[in-house]
């Protein structure tokens, strides 16, 4: 009984989101957006990005040895940050839009295991990403969309600014790995899709809040004085919540 009054509770609750939709505020022109986000990266591996140059992780002036270093692939547990994201963008129609965005996230602590020990590193992410948004049941439907409630789904694209530093460790073998280790900062390609819903509470301002997932590339490792070190993907799920103001509406 407990479990079927619980699914009509989350029908409910859930029915305004997905058959209920409009537009946030304006049906055309331009508008801001302000985020902030909870990001839950994924467990990712590990890899040496010079594998043919001796196998190691981080080299030395006396060359190196893979005893006791972490397997090609060894498993990071990411712990979960939080971020924020400023946009300015244009609203094509009651059904389209697009907005171009620059987002930040603090430091994500990666942690794996390193011979009988421990190692981690931090890892920052700064990213560019044009974003377009759907009304897909406005879409549909052909109606023009009518009440607070808009929903969408998204698609991105753009680039990330990944650095990785702090580089710790719990274990004689991981120390003196790191002995090296530097901090570095890379460039890759992102992207991100997801889904999102926006709840207008009167014509200049709508409440925005959407699940995605990102992928950042890589954060690139260095050792000095060598040229070998650790990439690690960034993948992560974002949960994000604002505010998009029409401007001049």
């Amino acid at each position: 009984m407990k479990t079927k009054l619980l699914k009509v509770i989350c029908f409910l609750a859930a029915f305004p989101l997905f058959y209920v939709h409009g537009a946030f505020g304006m049906e055309k022109g331009l508008y801001i957006r302000a985020d902030l986000q909870h990001q839950s990266y994924r467990s990712t591996k590990l890899y040496d990005n010079q594998p043919l140059s001796g196998a190691c992780w981080f080299n030395s002036p006396g060359g190196c040895s893979s005893a006791g270093w972490p397997s090609e692939g060894a498993g990071v547990n990411p712990t979960n940050t939080t971020g924020w994201l400023l946009g300015i963008g244009y609203r094509f129609s009651p059904v389209l839009s697009t907005d171009l965005g620059y987002s930040a996230s603090n430091n994500s602590h990666f942690d794996f295991a390193y011979g009988p020990g421990t190692a981690n590193f931090d890892v920052e992410t700064r990213q560019i990403m044009l974003t377009g948004y759907l009304d897909v049941i406005s879409l549909v439907s052909g109606n023009k969309p009518e009440g607070p409630f808009s929903t969408y789904i998204l698609l991105g694209v753009g680039q990330s600014r990944n650095s990785n530093s702090n580089y710790n460790c719990s274990s004689l073998a991981a120390c003196t790995a790191f002995t090296y280790a530097n901090s570095n900062s890379n460039t890759d390609t992102a992207w991100q899709t997801g889904i999102g819903a926006q709840y207008s509470i009167n014509k200049h301002v709508a409440i925005d809040v959407s699940l995605k997932r990102a992928y950042f590339g890589e954060t690139v490792g260095k050792d000095i004085p060598s040229s070998s070190g650790i990439n690690a993907k960034l993948v992560t799920n974002i949960l994000s919540v604002g505010f998009v103001v029409p401007i001049g509406n």
